[in-house]
């Protein structure tokens, strides 16, 4: 059995998350903690939130979004911080939690491009939303719809990466 938690990060709103289990979409929603007064009140909030997924699901690798240093256009040094910073709690946390999970930072153009293919791709933001209301018939946010799509990658990495190393085992035997 392989178990996989996504999350789509952010500090501003909500943090999307899901957990994939042998490909099969289990759990998925929204770390909400807009009321949160300081980005240290965020950053614990959301630490609680993961620790209880993580003691809950066990997954086997964690998959986060890499933070992109040139978004819309510009750079802005303050949100790669933040997000930098929320990356720390989550591999520390996960860590300790799990200490023999994997844990990956995500391109979004790999995990899109595996996950919603050309056609996909072209919608632009909305691309994951209607993937999922697509194959899953469920109406999410788009947080939620790119941590589904991102479970769903890292699910299919580490199947890929499982039916290399037995390939090579049959070889060796």
């Amino acid at each position: 059995m392989i178990t996989v938690l996504a999350i789509d990060q952010s500090l501003k709103g909500n943090t999307g998350y899901a957990v994939v289990q042998d490909g099969e979409l289990l759990v998925s929603g929204l770390v909400d903690y807009r009321i949160a007064k300081t980005h240290t009140d965020r950053l614990c909030a959301f630490a609680d939130y993961l620790q209880m997924l993580c003691t809950t699901h066990t997954p086997d690798v964690v998959v986060l979004e890499r933070v992109r240093q040139f978004h819309q256009g510009g750079i802005n040094i303050d949100t790669i911080v933040l997000l930098a910073e929320l990356i720390g709690v989550t591999k520390f946390l996960v860590r300790n939690v799990l200490p023999f999970s994997d844990m990956w930072l995500v391109n979004t153009s790999s995990w899109k491009a595996a996950i919603l293919e050309k056609g996909w791709v072209a919608k632009g933001k909305a691309a994951s939303v209607d993937y999922v209301q697509q194959f899953y018939n469920i109406q999410v946010s788009d947080d939620q719809a790119d941590a589904i799509c991102m479970a769903l990658y890292g699910y299919s990495h580490v199947k890929t990466i499982n039916t290399s190393i037995k390939n090579v085992m049959m070889l060796q035997e």
